[in-house]
């Protein structure tokens, strides 16, 4: 699979080989985390913001389009996951 540009969406299709390197750097970052915390060094943490009700609104909106269910209550990560799983091989078209 060929990295490919979609000048309709303005995006970039991502190689297999990178995803893989997100996922590794993912794993290393969760790693050394635990790692800090089991024992006990002091370390800075990112925290996410929450999202904002007006964006979750705006994300379903979006997705309407493409015909992607999306729950704006509960937890919006793992709802903005779970869409993220089912289309990460799916070819989307806007009709």
């Amino acid at each position: 699979m060929k990295a490919m540009w979609s000048p309709t969406y303005g995006t970039w299709k991502r190689l297999k080989s990178q995803q893989i390197i997100e996922e590794f750097m993912l794993c290393a970052n969760v790693a050394v985390s635990r790692s800090l915390r089991e024992k006990g060094m002091p370390a800075l943490f990112r925290n996410h913001e929450v999202i904002s009700a007006d964006s979750l609104l705006s994300l379903k909106n979006f997705l309407r389009l493409i015909h992607i269910p999306f729950k704006v209550t509960g937890n919006a990560a793992a709802n903005i996951q779970k869409v993220l799983n089912e289309i990460s091989e799916r070819t989307l078209s806007v009709s």
